[in-house]
């Protein structure tokens, strides 16, 4: 999965670039890998942050840590989409994205 959020991210940096550089297609390449990127994050975050590898995600030897440590990532994973999708609107110069950044922010701080 670490190698996913790279390549997410790069291709972010890539849409990035395409922006700076005003071509066509650079808001759809930013928004799908900020979009695919925060939903790696909620939904997977928790196995992200604890080191599970995908294919280790249904098998119960995979949760033996701290229950708290397992609720602590959701929390993390939950938190680290809502800044990621703040970034997505800040971006994208759309409305909101100063509460998302900051309700985002303050659960990881």
């Amino acid at each position: 999965m670490k190698t996913t959020e790279q390549l997410l991210a790069a291709l972010f940096s890539i849409g990035l670039l395409l922006k700076a550089l005003h071509l066509q297609g650079a808001n759809m390449v930013t928004a799908l890998s900020l979009t695919a990127l925060s939903c790696l994050y909620f939904y997977l975050g928790f196995a992200l942050f604890n080191g599970i590898r995908l294919r280790r995600l249904f098998k119960r030897d995979s949760y033996t840590m701290s229950t708290w440590r397992i609720i602590g990532s959701v929390g993390a994973g939950m938190a680290l989409s809502m800044v990621v999708t703040g970034i997505l609107f800040k971006v994208m110069h759309w409305e909101g994205s100063n509460v998302m950044l900051t309700s985002g922010l303050l659960p990881l701080a």
